[in-house]
């Protein structure tokens, strides 16, 4: 903690926990004296030393902090720990996972158990369904709001608007324009109130 920005800062310094459970401020000290009788005798402190080593590795500095050349110093002895359990562990398996060519399933052998037409009708009935159930949700969402929006407005039907102006203009023009063809009987032109 006191090797952190905000920990110089706080009671860590006065009130650690070594000080404050057993009355002991050396334990930056000590540290290294368990972790040397536990080096020395890897078979019997075989855990405490797994635990100091990974203290170590971790970031604990104890009382090398303040020691010349203390971090060269802490590094000796984190190596000499980790050789230590090596000699008592043995050396790790360089692979990740040791068993796990026993564990493959081979791609033809998921299809044996299932058919192709199998899996992709599950599929698409589990899509179906999903489907249908969100559409369903959405519209019992969607109609709510349609009701409440058609109580907004009160709806009047479209009354019919007399002809205009404008569309008797357009019609007198047209039957100027075809004139020849009214003659001869070819069309007529007829007015209706929207258009001619």
């Amino acid at each position: 903690v006191l090797n952190t920005s905000w920990g110089g800062n706080s009671e860590w310094a006065t009130e650690s926990l070594l000080s404050t459970f057993h009355n002991e401020t050396f334990g930056g000290e000590y540290f290294f004296t368990l972790l040397d009788n536990a080096i020395a005798s890897p078979k019997e402190h075989l855990l405490l030393l797994e635990l100091q080593y990974l203290c170590l590795s971790f970031g604990f500095v104890g009382k090398m902090r303040i020691e010349e050349r203390g971090y060269e110093k802490l590094e000796g002895f984190r190596e000499r720990a980790y050789k230590a359990i090596r000699s008592q562990r043995g050396e790790p398996a360089r692979e990740l996972s040791p068993g796990w060519r026993s564990q493959v399933v081979a791609a033809n052998q998921l299809r044996a158990e299932f058919p192709l037409w199998v899996i992709c009708s599950v599929v698409a009935a589990v899509l179906l369904g999903c489907y249908m159930y969100l559409n369903y949700q959405i519209n019992s969402y969607s109609d709510q709001v349609s009701r409440q929006l058609n109580n907004l407005i009160v709806w009047q039907q479209d009354t019919p608007q007399p002809a205009t102006a404008k569309v008797k203009q357009d019609a007198i023009r047209l039957q100027q324009l075809l004139q020849t063809e009214i003659r001869r009987e070819l069309l007529d032109v007829i007015e209706l109130p929207d258009r001619v």
